[in-house]
């Protein structure tokens, strides 16, 4: 995939060694991390012997990782809010200045942007925005996050319902006939008769 070689003079006590090595050809990111990155270091004297080894490309790259916390379902045209928070792939703050735009999609429609932000020092935000009216059913929010180590997205299916809140209060009276005619006790229904319906104090 790649490969860097150097000879190099060390100095005595503690150092550090930095190179970039550059692939053979692009991968993406999640394809990337499932390789390892293989070093060896040889001294020119075989007293000096060999070092070497090999780690995961996933434990070295750091990448952002989206966490949202949000409903499942909202009304339809309201109001709504959501934490968003971003850390890297070992669940560290990101250093650096980092923004969220949170898209509706919906189907059969072009996407639609219902807030963009910056992230503050911790990599978080708590986005407020409104949900366009008239519009129900399954949709899916999509987070799209760019940091300074990358950028990625998370979608989040939900539901708009359009609900009424109704409070009706009723006041449930007993009620019997006049001796010649009867109706019903459960509510104000008609009499069978067109009698009058008097109220009985005593149910």
């Amino acid at each position: 995939m790649g490969r860097s070689e150097r000879r190099l003079t060390l100095a005595a006590g503690k150092g550090s060694w930095q190179a970039d090595i550059k692939l053979d050809k692009e991968l993406a990111t999640e394809d990337l991390v499932w390789h390892r990155v293989h070093y060896r270091f040889l001294y020119s004297s075989d007293a000096g012997g060999t070092i070497e080894g090999a780690d995961s490309i996933s434990e070295i790259l750091r990448t952002p990782v989206v966490h949202v916390m949000a409903q499942q379902s909202y009304l339809s045209g309201a109001a709504a809010a959501v934490r968003v928070v971003v850390t890297d792939s070992k669940n560290e703050p990101v250093a650096g200045a980092s923004s969220v735009r949170i898209e509706l999609a919906r189907p059969g429609a072009p996407s639609h942007t219902v807030f963009t932000g910056a992230l503050n020092q911790r990599g978080t935000t708590e986005a407020q925005f409104r949900f366009l009216a008239g519009v129900t059913g399954v949709c899916s929010l999509r987070y799209i996050v760019e940091t300074p180590i990358g950028s990625t997205d998370f979608t989040q299916a939900i539901r708009l319902e359009d609900k009424v809140s109704i409070l009706l209060t009723t006041e449930k009276t007993g009620l019997s006939a006049g001796p010649d005619h009867s109706c019903s006790s459960a509510g104000f229904g008609p009499c069978r008769s067109s009698g009058r319906c008097r109220a009985r104090p005593d149910l």
